[in-house]
């Protein structure tokens, strides 16, 4: 997979920030990516924004179990567990999601060569029987191409026009090629982040559907928040919620069952960072394909 040197920046609890510089993977939960010098350079570039912009930056654990086993059913090593990291940057309005975590698919490098290969089967001049032969050959060879564990990422970029929002990392057979647009209408709200954060998995932040839920006070990573939690049957969601100035983020969401969990828990949280453009935008190593909004 693609490697990339550069200086990471890991924030304790306490607040105070680790720096170390070496080399860079995917899997990689640095905003750092991409920019060796950012730790050098970061207050410069925010002084343009003001020192009244709001930032955040948090850090989540993911857990899903439905992931993992699906993975480990495949013959997945231990370390193949789907996405495991999860992190919310926010500076005024812009904000992005990132998570990383490892996946366990056919070896990349050799499945698009493979694809490449198949470009034979439509040379002009073959006969039927040669057609058909190179045609299982090439399927044979398809099946052939090892499974391999390889880092995975995933992004999502929301600003208001004129900035462009993005997205990268849908597809892990193909994370280096994502999608840009600008919003033509931009409000940023709770059921937005809960969206984009736990794929309406939990309970909505939604005042009108408290109704019949418990609700108490609960803490991660050393913030207070509000839990919602609600049963239905054999099945438990629970959403975790604070307030950051204007923003509501999630701290805490889980949604469990028999049949599997899925969890999201804030570890790390940081107020008041600089957080620079450069942090905001793409790695220079993703291609992105202009869309409509």
């Amino acid at each position: 997979m693609i490697r990339q040197r550069g200086c990471r920046v890991v924030f304790a609890l306490a607040g105070a920030a680790l720096v170390g510089c070496g080399v860079e993977s995917l899997e990689t939960i640095s905003m750092a990516d991409g920019a060796a010098a950012e730790s050098r350079s970061s207050q410069s570039a925010c002084g343009a924004h003001g020192d009244d912009a709001f930032t955040l930056r948090v850090v989540y654990d993911v857990t899903n179990t439905h992931e993992r086993d699906s993975l480990k059913r495949a013959g997945a090593p231990a370390q193949a567990k789907g996405h495991t990291r999860s992190e919310l940057v926010i500076r005024d309005e812009a904000r992005l999601i990132k998570r990383t975590g490892k996946t366990y698919v056919k070896d990349p490098d050799k499945y698009w060569q493979w694809k490449d290969d198949g470009e034979f089967l439509s040379e002009p001049g073959l006969s039927s029987q040669e057609r058909f032969d190179r045609g299982m050959a090439w399927k044979k060879a398809g099946e052939d191409i090892p499974m391999k564990t390889v880092p995975i990422e995933w992004a999502d970029f929301r600003a208001p026009a004129p900035r462009f929002s993005y997205r990268y990392g849908i597809d892990p057979m193909a994370p280096l090629v994502g999608q840009k647009w600008q919003e033509s209408r931009f409000v940023i709200d709770t059921a937005r982040i809960n969206e984009a954060l736990f794929a309406q998995q939990f309970v909505a932040l939604n005042p009108q559907l408290t109704q019949g839920l418990d609700v108490s006070q609960s803490s991660f990573a050393g913030h207070d928040c509000e839990m919602l939690r609600r049963r239905s049957g054999d099945r438990v969601h629970e959403t975790c919620y604070a307030r950051f100035g204007e923003h509501t983020v999630v701290l805490h969401g889980m949604d469990s069952s028999p049949r599997g969990v899925y969890s999201q828990t804030a570890v790390k949280i940081e107020q008041g960072l600089c957080v620079s453009d450069q942090m905001l935008a793409p790695p220079g190593r993703v291609k992105l394909e202009k869309v409509s909004g």
